[in-house]
């Protein structure tokens, strides 16, 4: 029975919601024989809340078989100096700490961010164990692209030496879109030894928590009647939110009515775009929290329509692996996809309209064409979706492709 650490700085539980790609990928290992450790940071970056007591030193908690372990790092708000001393707080716990639980046979580290595959790689050469790297998202280039970092500045240069370090250490490298392997194997690594997970969903999870949780539970609600929009996520300058107010403001200069916004989730940009619905006097838009990712298939079950949206930015050649959308495609409803991407799976699989991002009138002709069809429309062509993420991305799928890269 191999034992598995897993390092992924921001790895969640369902309960608290979020990508819970390692959650899913430990069930599922576990359920094979396997034993599994997550090691993750005790502060909720979206929800900006701790985990931990104040003082507490850290935590273990059995999670559904999982052996998680709680690290204590400091509190933050953006991306600036605190954030950068939370993921070195990870860093000097892990490296400090690894002898106090039982020693792994493998050791995944997952970046976002980098310091935890470094201290995945220092910890596998102490207990002689194999090192296996995940990159999820390529830093520091997503942050060169969206304009947090200038390429030549020193953070970005310690970053990318950072990045090769890890590239060059590693036994194999795990990335979970079809772009970076281009990216990596120009950086000098041999293609053999990167393998494309993509993220997905656990199917047959998502449909017992879409019967066993039901909405009356949480704040949101729907009016009977309407055609619903929903958005699940964040709500940051990535994910180009104000696109879709904007067409809203079309659409009601237009004088279309009987469609509502639901837009859950947390982000920095959350409060700007609450404001800027009331000065565009959108009353048909609602804002609420995040939700545990329990009642995540109840959510998206009363949509009529589902949206995922991004900025127009050459970040996305290399590819997109959001979890939502795997979630989003499970629901069997049509999507609106605002992305301009290698590996567009609404277009592939027929699930919806894909669209220019950032663009309004697009976004408002995609909400009203939907609106023109009739329910069996929509459900014909939302269930495209749901058979394609069934072939493809189950979980159960993608961990036949993990485990082949544990078990070498």
């Amino acid at each position: 029975m191999n034992s598995i650490w897993i390092l992924n700085h921001h790895a969640v539980t369902p309960q608290i919601g979020g990508g819970t790609r390692h959650y899913d990928f430990a069930k599922e290992l576990i359920r094979r024989g396997y034993r599994v450790s997550i090691f993750a940071s005790s502060f909720l970056h979206y929800k900006c809340e701790n985990i931990l007591k104040e003082g507490e030193p850290s935590r273990e908690e059995d999670i559904d078989g999982i052996h998680w372990i709680w690290i204590p790092t400091r509190p933050y708000k953006g991306n600036g100096k605190d954030r950068i001393l939370g993921m070195l707080d990870y860093y000097r716990f892990m490296v400090k700490n690894y002898r106090n639980y039982p020693r792994p046979d493998v050791i995944i580290g997952s970046a976002v961010h980098l310091l935890a595959c470094v201290a995945g790689y220092k910890i596998s050469k102490k207990v002689n164990a194999r090192f296996i790297s995940e990159i999820r998202d390529l830093w520091p280039e997503t942050l060169i692209e969206l304009g947090s970092l200038k390429r030549t500045g020193i953070v970005a240069r310690a970053m990318f030496a950072l990045e090769n370090y890890v590239y060059k250490r590693s036994e194999k490298i795990i990335v979970t879109a079809p772009g970076m392997v281009a990216y990596i194997t120009e950086k000098g690594i041999n293609r053999d030894n990167i393998i494309y997970i993509n993220n997905g969903v656990d199917v047959k999870s998502f449909d017992e928590r879409r019967q066993n949780y039901d909405l009356i539970n949480t704040p949101i609600r729907f009016e009977d009647g309407a055609f619903h929009v929903v958005y699940i996520g964040a709500f940051g300058r990535a994910n180009a939110l104000d696109t879709l107010l904007e067409a809203a403001q079309v659409l009601k200069e237009r004088a279309i009515t009987g469609i509502d916004f639901t837009m859950v989730g947390d982000g920095p940009l959350k409060e700007q775009l609450v404001q800027k619905a009331r000065e565009y006097g959108l009353t048909n838009f609602e804002f609420y929290q995040s939700v545990s990712k329990q009642y995540v298939p109840a959510l998206l079950s009363r949509a009529d329509c589902l949206v995922f949206s991004a900025v127009d930015s050459p970040l996305y050649r290399f590819g997109i692996s959001a979890n939502k959308l795997f979630d989003y495609l499970c629901s069997g409803k049509p999507i609106i996809f605002a992305i301009n991407t290698i590996n567009d799976v609404v277009k592939e699989s027929g699930c919806g309209i894909s669209i220019n991002p950032e663009n309004k009138d697009e976004m408002a002709e995609a909400i009203y064409s939907l609106y023109k069809l009739s329910g069996i429309q929509r459900a014909s062509m939302g269930m495209k979706g749901r058979k394609y993420v069934e072939s493809y991305f189950d979980i159960r799928i993608l961990a036949n492709k993990l485990e082949e890269v544990i078990k070498v």
